[in-house]
């Protein structure tokens, strides 16, 4: 039953009409009242199209306008017991008593017939509990309900589109609104559609769930068809687009850079796989072109993911260059990523401290060894390195080890005993292998070698056996230059000389007893040594003289001389006097035993070599240096000099290394052969030298202060042979001595002494650091001569025109012993012209009287 409800604003115009309703004021009861409203048509008929709604005009008239005077709520209710009328009534006045009233049929009334009343009630209130006279009233109704056409189908969505990732939560269900005239089902075209309600009436909704379960990845076309009871049909096409998910990686590509054998950083690579909840699982892999050298870890887990690469180009043996290979990371739900990754190697560099070691130092005589350092820089790996074949003569600390950024020690020591003399080189290889690179890097070992040779502490020894004294025997020390320990013998020449070996301590002793009176005998004492290496030795020459009687008084020989210099080894002294002879005298019988001429033009400075076997003298005219066989007394060579020399210009003989060398005052050393070795340690003033040749001292001439310079000498095979000098830890000496004369070295070597014009005694000097130690006791104005003796004593000399004595003897410590007067009343002894012989016990000098005098002083 449906009430259809209007209101009526008829109060205004009701009143204008006048009238009365419901009850009268009294008298005989009326009539019943007739109906509030009448209508016209009565019945009210219409036919009707099923389908659709139509609207009934009725026309209502106001019967009793009175009834509505003063009322301002008029609600009119229509009631519908068919079902036949909408819910929808309007009341539209066409005059003050007369109204129009549209009722709305139902669109879904069937075709057929309907018929009956429908019931006006005019009330006061809207739920109708009091009614205006003559309410309700009754409208007959006829209607006739046609078939119409049918209402098309209609549905909310034309097509349905949805797109899946693999991986991803399902699709969310999709709703769509169904219009139709009766009832309808829905049926889908593919599995992959599911209904979740698949009919409904009229107006209604139905929903699907898409199921990409199953489906690859691609595009899906189907549908879900709405069929109506109508027969109609409806198709709504509905796509699926399932596609895989993708890896989302932090990089486009990996590059690692290293040298090659150095440690390479891992790298970290992350990602996760889009649209897909974390937790989904991957896996990772290296193709297999890179498998050798790159690694991943770890293999497989669930996202988000972070993999580590790792690197190591020993795996491939890999040599520097460049190498790609790839990362590739897969899921069941995604597609497969590939990771592009590079190695750049660079090739390592192996370096040496040093490109060339040179052992055995300049003089080619040193056993110690030297070192390189052979690095590479591969951080803290090391890898194995080798050395190539060594020569006999080196030695290495190690031929292989490891090495790597810290560097590794190359040491090597020479073997002198295995090398030839001068300098030998070699190339040795230093070579590593890192992974696939090899690499090698030379290294120059030189080795100066000096030629093997024995060294006596002298070569020249003089004895001498006399019924008052005798000096027959001398040790000597033997060594060898490289340090080897060169195993060595010792033999005499003469019968009446033996000789014994105790260590390195050769002991000469004579036994005259057979020999000849007043004659000199010689001897020759030769090295011998089964070492092949060791060059042949220096002979040691030996001299006796033996006297028929010990010298007991001074003898003083008239004669005017220039220059005087002692025999090493013979009991002779040479002289001249500018001319071109050299006179010889014997110290014991103070004779002249002979004449050397032709030596030179004008005779200078003289020196005689430490063995005796040559004299040396300046021939100042020629600017030249002439030499003289002292066993065959005669000249023998000569050579020029590089500048002019005077009577000033002194010369020296010295043994450095077992080598006979000359120092001249041109400023250069000379072989006896003449051959120039090198520079001379100084080119003026006095020199003397230790017995082995090695330091030298000079004192200048002349000058105040006075200085004195000391030297290291010594010479080496190696390069050719020459000689080196070089200011000594001692450098030089300048005291408060004036006009400095001669100068002398102790037999030990341990003093120098120093005579000059002043102060009145002559000095000494310690040689390490060229110190002052004292003076010599005695002594007087002016010294000019210092000697030492084969023995040890020391001789100080002065040119002192009035003194008491003018020479002065001391034992080896300083000690004074005695003096002696050699020159006559206010004369004095020449400069530099007093000499000792070879055996320590003659004594023989010039002076200015003229005399050459000869003094025994004894053992």
């Amino acid at each position: 039953m449906k009430h259809i409800l209007s209101s009526l604003a008829l109060a205004a115009a009701l009143a204008a009409c006048g009238g009365g309703g419901g009850n009268g004021g009294g008298g005989a009861p009326e009539a019943p009242l007739a109906a509030t409203l009448s209508f016209s048509p009565n019945p009210v008929t219409a036919t009707l199209q099923s389908g659709q709604s139509s609207v009934l005009t009725v026309n209502a008239t106001v019967n009793r306008p009175a009834d509505f005077n003063n009322n301002a709520n008029v609600f009119v209710l229509v009631t519908d017991t068919r079902g036949v009328l909408l819910p929808q009534l309007e009341f539209t006045p066409t005059s003050a008593t007369s109204y129009t009233a549209a009722l709305h049929t139902s669109p879904s009334l069937a075709a057929g017939s309907y018929s009956g009343n429908f019931t006006v009630s005019v009330c006061y209130d809207t739920g109708c509990a009091r009614h205006y006279a003559g309410s309700p009233m009754q409208l007959p109704f006829q209607v006739t309900v046609n078939p119409g056409a049918p209402q098309p189908l209609t549905a909310s969505a034309s097509m349905l589109n949805t797109t899946y990732v693999t991986g991803a939560a399902a699709p969310g269900a999709l709703a769509v609104a169904v219009n139709a005239s009766g009832a309808w089902s829905v049926s889908a075209t593919d599995s992959w559609i599911k209904l979740a309600n698949a009919s409904g009436s009229g107006k209604g909704t139905f929903s699907l769930q898409l199921d990409p379960a199953g489906l690859a990845a691609g595009s899906y076309s189907g549908g879900v068809v709405i069929a109506a009871g109508d027969g109609q049909k409806l198709t709504v096409p509905v796509s699926l687009t399932v596609t895989q998910a993708g890896f989302a990686v932090d990089t486009s590509g990996i590059t690692f850079s290293a040298i090659n054998g150095a440690p390479v950083a891992p790298q970290d690579v992350s990602f996760n796989i889009g649209a897909v909840p974390a937790g989904t699982a991957w896996s990772a892999s290296i193709d297999s072109g890179a498998a050798g050298w790159l690694g991943v870890s770890p293999a497989s887990g669930v996202t988000p993911g972070r993999a580590t690469l790792t690197v190591n180009p020993a795996r491939g043996a890999l040599r520097s260059g460049s190498y790609s290979g790839n990362l590739l990371l897969n899921s069941p739900v995604a597609a497969s990523r590939t990771v592009p990754v590079t190695l750049n190697l660079i090739a390592p560099t192996l370096a040496l401290s040093r490109a060339s070691v040179t052992l055995g130092g300049a003089l080619g005589r040193d056993s110690s060894g030297d070192s390189v350092t052979l690095s590479l820089n591969t951080g803290a790996n090391t890898w194995p390195w080798s050395l190539s074949a060594l020569p006999a003569w080196l030695k290495a600390g190690a031929t292989g080890g490891k090495v790597g950024e810290s560097g590794a020690a190359l040491s090597f020591t020479p073997q002198l005993a295995a090398a030839a003399t001068g300098t030998t080189t070699v190339t040795l290889n230093a070579g590593v292998t890192v992974n696939g690179d090899v690499l090698t890097q030379p290294l120059t070992v030189s080795l100066n070698k000096d030629k093997h040779r024995l060294l006596p502490s002298e070569t020249g020894v003089g004895l001498v056996s006399t019924p008052g004294w005798s000096r027959l025997t001398r040790s000597l020390t033997v060594s060898d230059n490289l340090g080897l320990a060169a195993a060595w013998s010792a033999s005499s020449s003469q019968g009446w000389l033996t000789v014994a070996r105790s260590g390195n301590t050769l002991t000469l002793s004579a036994n005259p007893a057979a020999l000849a009176v007043d004659t000199l005998h010689l001897a020759t004492v030769t090295l011998s040594s089964g070492d092949a290496t060791v060059a042949a030795p220096e002979p040691i020459r030996v001299a006796l003289w033996k006297g028929a009687a010990a010298p007991s008084a001074m003898v003083k020989l008239t004669q005017s001389y220039a220059a005087l210099v002692s025999d090493p080894v013979r009991p002779y002294v040479y002289l001249h006097n500018g001319g071109a002879s050299i006179d010889v005298y014997n110290v014991y019988t103070a004779r002249r035993v002979a004449t050397i001429g032709g030596v030179a033009a004008a005779l200078g400075d003289m020196a005689v070599s430490p063995s005796g076997d040559r004299l040396y003298a300046y021939d100042t005219a020629n600017r030249a240096v002439a030499v003289v066989d002292l066993a065959a007394q005669a000249k023998s060579a000569g050579w020029s000099l590089s500048s002019a020399v005077t009577l000033s210009s002194r010369i020296k003989v010295i043994r450095p290394n077992g080598v006979e060398v000359v120092l001249a005052a041109d400023g250069k050393a000379y072989l006896a052969s003449g051959k120039a070795v090198g520079n001379s340690p100084a080119n003026i003033g006095d020199m003397a030298a230790t017995a082995d040749g090695k330091h030298v001292y000079v004192q200048d001439e002349g000058y105040s202060p006075a200085s004195l310079s000391g030297y290291d000498v010594d010479y080496s095979e190696v390069g050719g042979g020459s000689l080196f000098v070089g200011t000594s830890g001692s450098g030089w000496f300048t005291g408060s001595a004036s006009n400095g004369a001669d100068i002398a070295v102790s037999a030990s070597g341990d003093r120098v002494y120093a005579a000059s014009g002043a102060p009145y005694a002559c000095r000494a000097i310690d040689p390490k650091d060229m110190s002052f130690i004292g003076y010599l006791p005695g002594g007087d104005a002016y010294p000019n001569n210092v000697e030492v003796g084969s023995d040890g004593r020391i001789y100080c000399g002065i040119s002192g025109w009035y003194s008491a004595a003018d020479v002065w003897v001391y034992n080896s410590g300083g000690a004074l012993l005695t003096t002696f007067k050699f020159a006559g009343y206010a004369r004095a002894l020449m400069a530099r012209q007093l000499q000792v012989s070879a055996d320590g016990m003659m004594l023989a000098a010039l002076t200015d009287d003229p005399l050459l005098v000869f003094i025994p002083v004894g053992p």
